[in-house]
């Protein structure tokens, strides 16, 4: 989808930029933009959960639409103990709580959430 073939000007096929990956501090992301007029795009920052990783399809899919259906440049980075950053016992526990209460079928929520983030971002 946005990761695709690009021209020598980073443009792709569907009309979109894909400027690669980036780390800010220990936070690293990736991100998208339309192909033209990008210089004044809103900006859309996405984070994700439950282990995944800021290329996983869900997200790919998600900025694509922002990107192509909207207009927007997308950020998307990822959480602590997710896709390229490390991860703590305590991450640990906390994705396999999820994915055990994901996989009875229960709601899931926040178990760590944005307080992780915010506390150790």
């Amino acid at each position: 989808m946005l990761r695709q073939a690009r021209d020598r000007d980073g443009h792709g096929p569907e009309g979109h930029r894909d400027h690669g990956d980036f780390t800010v501090g220990e936070v690293p992301g990736v991100l998208w933009s339309p192909a033209s007029g990008s210089d004044r795009a809103p900006l859309v920052l996405m984070c994700h959960g439950g282990g995944t990783h800021k290329r996983a399809p869900g997200m790919v899919g998600r900025a694509h639409r922002f990107v192509t259906g909207c207009g927007f440049t997308v950020a998307a980075i990822d959480a602590p103990g997710h896709g390229d950053r490390p991860r703590t016992t305590h991450d640990e526990q906390e994705i396999a709580a999820l994915q055990q209460a994901m996989a009875a079928g229960e709601p899931v929520g926040p178990i760590g959430g944005w307080r992780s983030l915010i506390r150790r971002g």
